[in-house]
């Protein structure tokens, strides 16, 4: 459904990036869709570029100063700046394991689930990557781990299924695994970050999530 109002010919909706639930608005410009303000509508620009100038003011500012351009709204999932944990330890059979597997699906969902039994882990989490309206489609994701460091007895290992943009039109994960054997005395597993890049195939803007990883299996007892 479009907005019904159009600039030189073209609706509103297909210049400004829409609103995403979560996010900060633009004031109000008293222009109304179905009863509900423009701001209601489209991301501020705070979040992306200014389209060509619409021609359709508010309080004497085009519209163009308030919104986003098509395309341009970065939106970095609610996830990035987190640090998940996942630890094991202790006797468990047949062998300690520790798993994060984070993943973008064709649905527009996202999930991060943590696996592991020491107390402190990180509970697993889920939301939406999709702006409201938009089609994975249009979309491509993208993975990069960078190592910090890794637990003596070596890394934790990790598969990686879009270290190059690869279409959300399919489920994409990485997955990082730790396992040892439950009375080995090992210590195995990796501290770093991970770039979660969603790029919108049409403009090419990128918008970059990044978080932190500590995951670890020790085959005490």
């Amino acid at each position: 459904m479009t907005s019904g109002i159009a600039s030189k010919g073209v609706d509103l909706d297909s210049i400004f990036d829409p609103w995403q639930s979560g996010t900060s608005k633009a004031r109000s410009t008293g222009i109304a869709v179905a009863g509900s303000d423009l701001n209601n509508r489209f991301a501020p620009l705070t979040y992306g570029s200014s389209a060509a100038a619409t021609g359709i003011s508010s309080e004497g500012a085009d519209l163009n100063t308030l919104f986003a351009a098509k395309g341009t709204a970065n939106y970095p999932l609610p996830i990035g700046g987190a640090n998940f944990i996942a630890h094991s330890s202790g006797v468990v059979s047949p062998s300690m394991d520790s798993n994060i597997n984070v993943q973008i699906d064709a649905n527009g969902s996202y999930s991060v689930t943590v696996a592991g039994n020491a107390a402190g882990n990180t509970p697993s989490t889920s939301g939406t990557w999709l702006p409201s309206g938009a089609s994975a489609s249009n979309y491509q994701v993208q993975f990069v781990w960078s190592q910090s460091s890794q637990y003596p007895s070596g890394p934790a290992t990790v598969t990686n299924g879009a270290s190059s943009y690869a279409a959300c039109t399919s489920n994409r994960s990485i997955v990082f695994d730790a396992q040892v054997g439950q009375s080995t005395g090992l210590d195995k597993g990796s501290v770093g970050s991970v770039n979660i890049n969603l790029k919108y195939v049409p403009s090419g803007k990128v918008t970059t999530t990044t978080f932190a990883i500590d995951i670890e299996s020790q085959g005490s007892g």
